[in-house]
């Protein structure tokens, strides 16, 4: 049985990449499409893994990778359409709504993978007991040790993607989005409360 892992970005995705493949020893399938097409593609039966992020702090990390990739010519990033923002707050909003509708798969939220992502594992392990576990329950430094070998940007204030302390001013670009979207941003937050819920009601009914 493989681990399917795949959530809207800058939510937890790489770093929660990290954490899966140290705790099971099954095949992590870390997609990163951000789309919701990887959700429509869900095969029943499989441990399909969606990190979620609250919705405001999620769009402002976005916003900042995409115009620090875009202004320094990275990864091949081009410049952003005109209506960049409003698709990405409307294809996140149908992203999440489709999640409430779809109770097949697993939701990690942001807050429990940075904080304790060992409780994490321990839900999912309870939940699929097909998946073998390693019995390696690796600190965030161990991991992040691990990982640092191969990605130079991990600690990057704009772009990286494990905890990290930041000084970026996030200010203007939260009064920005809640100017121009905070209708879709309450209604994205109620999907997201619901889909936390939903985590927090499977981990107590295993005790865990």
């Amino acid at each position: 049985m493989h681990i399917y892992l795949d959530g809207l970005a800058r939510s937890g995705n790489v770093f929660f990449s990290f954490v899966l493949d140290s705790f099971f020893e099954n095949q992590i399938i870390s997609k990163r499409t951000h789309d919701i097409s990887s959700l429509k593609k869900y095969i029943n039966g499989t441990c399909f893994v969606v990190p979620v992020r609250d919705a405001l702090p999620s769009l402002v990390s976005n916003v900042i990778y995409m115009d620090h990739v875009i202004e320094n010519e990275m990864f091949g990033g081009s410049k952003k359409s005109n209506n960049y923002l409003e698709n990405l707050v409307m294809s996140n909003k149908a992203y999440l709504e489709y999640l409430v509708k779809n109770d097949n798969f697993f939701i990690a939220p942001f807050d429990e993978i940075i904080n304790n992502h060992i409780a994490v594992c321990r839900v999912i392990a309870a939940k699929y007991p097909e998946l073998k576990t390693t019995g390696k329950q690796e600190g965030s430094e161990d991991l992040i040790a691990t990982a640092e070998k191969t990605n130079p940007y991990l600690y990057d204030p704009y772009i990286g993607n494990v905890p990290r302390n930041s000084n970026l001013d996030k200010t203007k670009i939260e009064k920005m989005l809640l100017s121009k979207y905070s209708k879709e941003l309450d209604e994205m937050q109620v999907s997201i409360n619901t889909l936390y819920e939903r985590y927090y009601s499977i981990k107590k009914s295993y005790n865990l």
